[in-house]
């Protein structure tokens, strides 16, 4: 009787280890890329950047929601691999997935990786938000 019990147990863990390589990890994303300006609030400054943001479109329907993560202060795909809730209720939800990359951080650096002077002036949450806001649509 011990002895099935323990296979029993050693089989759930087989299979339990199983489920969570397959559904554990993220699923897979498309990554772009979009122009932004550095400054959003002075129109003189002709100065552009690229922005990162990773696309899931896996479960999407047409009418379905959208699933918007903005960015922290760190590569996108970190947040990414572990942010599973977003992914679970994109699934119920039939919804695509969107995360946006924070200026100045990952791949996302207005003036490459170097930090100097004025250049912080440019680092602020409004900033920010103008970047989120200038995503394109789906």
């Amino acid at each position: 009787f011990h002895t099935r019990k323990l296979l029993q147990l050693k089989c759930m863990l087989l299979l339990l280890t199983f489920l969570w390589s397959v559904w554990g990890q993220p699923p897979d994303y498309e990554e772009k890329w979009f122009v932004q300006p550095v400054d959003h609030f002075n129109k003189g400054l002709k100065l552009t950047w690229n922005q990162r943001y990773l696309v899931w479109e896996g479960v999407f329907e047409v009418g379905g929601p959208l699933f918007f993560y903005t960015g922290n202060e760190a590569d996108i795909v970190t947040f990414w691999n572990n942010t599973g809730f977003v992914m679970e209720i994109a699934v119920r939800f039939k919804a695509l997935v969107v995360f946006a990359e924070h200026r100045y951080y990952g791949k996302s650096y207005p003036f490459g990786i170097s930090f100097v002077g004025f250049l912080f002036s440019f680092l602020s949450s409004v900033q920010t938000d103008r970047c989120y806001c200038r995503i394109p649509p789906y």
